[in-house]
């Protein structure tokens, strides 16, 4: 204590004056709430219903969006399994008519 009273008297006249500020705590009760949003008011009950009510339409037109994309995808690049990766590379190569093809465990590089 004797100390830091020697340290200010020697400190400069700015820094004699400087005090530390406090950050202020804030927590859920110094939040402001409003007192007429309740769960029985009629905005709250407006809010549910449309939920109720477009949610279920919501979801269904999205799955058919969903599907059709789907289904576009898979019309353009359908897949298919190959049974023998060796011949299914043969023929790979023998389509596009490539001579440098390695494949490893499924993965196929072209050099």
């Amino acid at each position: 204590m004797m100390l830091g009273r020697l340290a200010r008297s020697m400190a400069s006249p700015a820094l004699r004056s400087f005090k530390p500020t406090q950050a202020v705590a804030r927590n859920a009760s110094s939040m402001p709430q409003t007192l007429s949003v309740r769960m029985d008011s009629l905005f709250i009950q407006c809010c549910i219903a449309a939920i109720i009510h477009f949610v279920p339409q919501d979801i269904v037109f999205l799955g058919g969006i969903l599907y059709m994309t789907h289904a576009t995808a898979s019309a353009k690049s359908p897949k298919k399994s190959a049974g023998d990766m060796d011949a299914a590379v043969e023929s790979f190569k023998a389509k596009k008519g490539l001579d440098k093809v390695k494949y490893s465990r499924g993965c196929v590089s072209i050099e």
